[in-house]
């Protein structure tokens, strides 16, 4: 497969003929699969020159990053790059996870671990990156008038265009119907919310047994609160919403209670809150590729709070500060 055919395929400019014809040869094989998103992964970066980002001034905000010789310090991330680390993430682990699952030979399931992250292809060009403790089911070949998958969790899809196929994604409480687009879906079933975020493109998200819709637009996120069946609409900043996908955790006005379970699945670890007050604290801030440890000694520094870890226990305890 000539570099130039996928290129045309990403441009979206194939025939059906031919983009089945990438499909199929990016399907065949591991290599070939690394090979499809190392393209892509330069593709992107080559679209996205000279594009500026631009800072988050709230005086709230309070930006980490690892130093060589210091646990941390304030900088903000290159666009390209982070976008470009995705896709190379993803393709170290395109060998079969030992998760994967398989429930019939028409439907396939891929779980994640927690600590774990996952880059997939689907058949019919579709990429998703799922976040840890999340699973994914899809068919092996997409059939009939739509193209339809569940997600229990978090993933980032990037959709293969097609007008004819809507691509729908079955969330709890939430369906979220597209044709073509990047999007960022989080439902984890012991979440309060479940929210969906567009990053390019038009999105329609529809609650369970409603005939109504909401329609996204760029850098809109809608969010469901499961309790109140409430769905609400805000403007974010999308390169933080996603991205977990290169490591880092971006946090606005979250509750603590929120920090703590992304915490807890992106390091495997497990919280236990001494106060019902700390739950409602509301936290900004990043972690950028830091360890546990670095993390909680920010939450320290910045927060009234304070962490015991016990050996009889394997849950690390937090207190409020006196």
């Amino acid at each position: 497969m000539l570099t130039v055919d996928i290129i045309k395929y990403l441009e979206n400019k194939c025939s059906e003929e031919e983009k089945r014809a990438v499909i199929n040869w990016v399907a065949s094989s591991d290599a070939n699969q690394k090979t499809f998103n190392k393209i892509k992964a330069e593709y992107v970066a080559s679209k996205l020159k000279g594009v500026t980002t631009h800072e988050n001034n709230s005086v709230y905000s309070q930006t980490f990053k690892k130093k060589k010789k210091t646990p941390y310090y304030f900088a903000a991330a290159s666009i390209v790059m982070l976008l470009v680390s995705i896709v190379y993430f993803g393709l170290q682990k395109q060998d079969v996870p030992e998760n994967i699952e398989f429930s019939n030979q028409n439907i396939n399931k891929i779980a994640t671990n927690r600590g774990d992250q996952y880059s997939l292809l689907l058949p019919d060009g579709t990429t998703v990156i799922l976040n840890s403790d999340s699973k994914i089911t899809y068919p092996k070949q997409f059939s009939g008038a739509t193209r339809e998958v569940t997600l229990q969790g978090e993933a980032y899809f990037d959709v293969m265009h097609n007008p004819e196929k809507p691509f729908i994604v079955k969330t709890s409480d939430l369906d979220i119907r597209v044709l073509g687009t990047t999007f960022n879906i989080k439902s984890y079933s012991e979440d309060k919310t479940i929210q969906a975020t567009l990053v390019s493109g038009k999105v329609e998200v529809f609650k369970k047994e409603s005939s109504s819709k909401l329609v996204l637009k760029p850098s809109q996120r809608a969010t469901l609160n499961k309790k109140q069946n409430k769905i609400t609409l805000d403007k974010v900043v999308t390169q933080d919403i996603i991205s977990w996908k290169s490591g880092r955790l971006v946090f606005k006005e979250a509750s603590l209670e929120d920090v703590l379970k992304d915490i807890e699945r992106k390091y495997n670890v497990s919280f236990e809150v001494k106060s019902d007050k700390l739950l409602r604290y509301k936290y900004t801030g990043s972690f950028d590729d830091l360890k546990v440890e670095e993390i909680m000694e920010i939450l320290e520094i910045s927060s009234p709070i304070y962490f015991e870890k016990n050996n009889n226990n394997p849950k690390i305890s937090i207190f409020m500060k006196r």
